[in-house]
């Protein structure tokens, strides 16, 4: 491909330099693995050297920069950096989604636990000066509130320490679901595969737009994806298909892939028709797995709720109730 081909390929359709779109998009990312290389490649491209330069230096090691030689060799630059980043746009909004939903639960219960430990520290010396000045029985649970209150004041750093466990061990065992080496958390399982899935159809097709042969398509898709089970998917698919298995046959072998996704391989020979029916099976996953956050998100919200207002009842009863029957029996 001569240069001065190169450099119009290198443009967008409103004539605006490659760089100039490529560093916008960077701005919204972002910092992390997708951010940086989008970043180098603007200012490399802004200092004078072509498109080509950068992709012969650093090629093999960037995924990215991958894509890019497969766009120029496909004669479809543009059009496959537009599906990428459209794409990773997609597929961070859908992550993020999905790691808020996860999260939520735990970080309300925790501020509550939080919130609910200051208050008895703040409050527990005063209402036991009251309780035992006029004489007033106690009940059970302010038996239990004053007993809590008492060591939390005295071993905070304890506390502090059990605060950070229970908030620390949900996320160090979704970090060790996620490189399978623990089943992920009921409820959640099925929507995380769903995400993953979505990943991998979503970026395979702008690999196999940009005509790169499925092998290596794959190859570089299995350093792309967050999901840990999915690169294992897309590495082992990769290797099966270059040792001369059929796409189809090696793809209904791993489990990890829906039927209806492993069934799209039969079309290797077809790509346009493998890349829009990998996008229609992402944009399916997307939906499926949005919906089935929306149900749980449904379910939990109402708990959560009780969960504080059992919480504030408590208080109230332990504290308050004892103080008003002390009220009506002064007037």
């Amino acid at each position: 491909m001569s240069e001065t081909s190169l450099q119009s390929e290198s443009s967008l359709p409103s004539r605006i330099p490659i760089y100039v779109g490529l560093r916008a998009a960077a701005e919204e990312l972002p910092w992390g693995k997708e951010r940086e290389p989008l970043l180098e490649v603007s200012r490399q491209l802004e200092s004078g050297k072509s498109l080509q330069e950068i992709i012969d230096r650093g090629g093999k090691e960037s995924p990215f920069l991958e894509t890019l030689q497969a766009g120029i060799e496909s004669g479809r630059l543009t059009t496959v950096l537009e599906e990428y980043l459209r794409t990773g746009s997609e597929i961070r909004d859908l992550w993020r989604t999905f790691w808020v939903n996860l999260f939520y639960p735990i970080f309300v219960l925790t501020l509550t636990l939080l919130i609910s430990s200051v208050f008895l520290v703040a409050t527990n010396q005063a209402f036991k000066s009251i309780f035992d000045g006029f004489g007033i029985p106690i009940g059970f649970s302010t038996f239990i509130l004053f007993w809590c209150g008492h060591y939390i004041y005295h071993y905070w750093w304890f506390f502090l320490v059990l605060l950070l466990l229970i908030v620390v061990s949900p996320l160090i065992y979704i970090i060790l679901s996620t490189t399978s080496v623990l089943p992920f958390p009921p409820f959640f399982g099925g929507i995380f595969r769903g995400v993953g899935v979505a990943e991998f159809c979503s970026r395979l097709a702008v690999l196999i737009d940009a005509r790169l042969p499925l092998p290596r398509a794959l190859e570089i898709l299995s350093k792309t994806l967050r999901s840990r089970q999915m690169q294992d998917v897309a590495l082992m698919l990769s290797r099966k298909v270059s040792a001369g298995q059929p796409a189809d046959m090696a793809a209904s072998e791993m489990r990890s892939l829906p039927p209806q996704v492993a069934g799209l391989f039969m079309w290797t020979e077809s790509p346009e028709t493998l890349a829009d029916g990998l996008r229609v099976q992402a944009q399916i996953l997307n939906v499926q797995s949005r919906l089935r956050l929306a149900q749980i998100s449904f379910l939990v919200e109402p708990l959560l709720y009780i969960v504080l207002a059992v919480c504030v009842v408590v208080l109230f009863f332990a504290f308050f109730a004892p103080l008003g029957k002390l009220l009506n029996d002064l007037s």
